[in-house]
């Protein structure tokens, strides 16, 4: 089964592959603040990587993946695919 949970250690880390994507898109979804407010702490873990100087790997649908240690591209990546959940982290934290 592919969840959030499932792909916690590769948001650890940094990465963001396409099932870790479609966990990510399915909790963005749902539409309910519980599934929001996971994706934000996931969001979150990518964030606090990158703050500590990790390189992030992020999956792009139909692009070749957006490797960076930049957070205006992160936010960006992050403001297209998962508007709510980076809304979320923004005025919430996690």
């Amino acid at each position: 089964m592919n969840t959030l949970a499932s792909n916690s250690n590769d948001y650890r880390n940094g990465l963001v592959s396409e099932l870790g994507f479609k966990a990510l898109s399915d909790a963005e979804g749902f539409d309910q603040v519980s599934s929001i407010s996971a994706c934000a702490a996931k969001l979150g873990e990518l964030k606090s990587y990158l703050v500590g100087g990790g390189n992030l790997v992020l999956f792009v649908p139909d692009r070749e993946p957006l490797s960076t240690n930049k957070i205006f591209e992160f936010e960006d990546w992050a403001k297209t695919y998962f508007p709510a959940s980076l809304g979320y982290l923004n005025c919430y934290g996690t």
